[in-house]
């Protein structure tokens, strides 16, 4: 399946995490353990900012081992976006870990190894609520390609370009998790979900690059 929606399950994750264990207890010949890819996504999955405000709405943007961005509106009424500005050097340490058979078993372990640093700026409420308009427009569009695609009147084009794993918490309300590609439909119209996440990266370059707050 090239895009899914999730209706996430804490249940399932639990029994998954503890189901597994990583292949770096015995470090064969001191040559690394060598973590599988679950690992490494677990570790992923777990990198967020140290602070912890009470939010109403949190929208996470995640490009595997890439990049990282967290969207959120406090319940303070402040309107924050956040960049992951170590992320290209996870893997790397990750992989350094592994191979000095440092590498603990539990992924929650790992993340308290890595030395992740996120950029923190504050935006305004039109900004924020802009976003979050579109987003729910482009989730609308989502679900009905997914109904488009089951009737059979459309096909899809994937080309070679990035994976986006979006999650939307709205206080608990609504938890949602969306897996979509760069492509377009048959007709030529590019994923709005897509586009929506192009523009979320654009923004997070151009508030960085204008000065955004340490938040370690």
């Amino acid at each position: 399946m090239i895009k899914r929606i999730l209706i996430t399950s804490f249940i399932l994750q639990a029994l998954t995490l503890s189901g597994q264990q990583p292949n770096v207890a015995s470090c064969q010949d001191q040559g690394g353990g060598h973590a599988e890819h679950w690992y490494y996504q677990a570790v992923w999955d777990q990198i967020l900012p140290p602070d912890n405000p009470k939010s109403s709405i949190v929208i996470i943007l995640s490009v595997y081992l890439d990049s990282k961005l967290v969207l959120r509106e406090t319940n303070e009424a402040t309107f924050e976006l956040l960049r992951l500005s170590s992320s290209r050097s996870i893997f790397k340490t990750l992989h350094d870990l592994d191979q000095s058979c440092s590498l603990p078993a539990n992924p929650t372990e790992a993340v308290k190894l890595l030395q992740a640093r996120w950029e923190k700026v504050e935006i305004s409420r039109v900004q924020f609520e802009k976003l979050h308009r579109e987003f729910t427009a482009s989730l609308s569009e989502y679900v009905l390609d997914i109904r488009r695609r089951h009737s059979g009147h459309e096909g899809i084009i994937i080309l070679h370009g990035k994976e986006y794993d979006i999650t939307y918490d709205n206080d608990g309300y609504e938890h949602i998790e969306v897996l979509v590609n760069d492509g377009s439909d048959s007709s030529g119209k590019a994923f709005p979900l897509s586009i929506w996440a192009h523009e979320l990266l654009a923004l997070s370059e151009k508030t960085t690059a204008n000065g955004a707050v340490p938040n370690k």
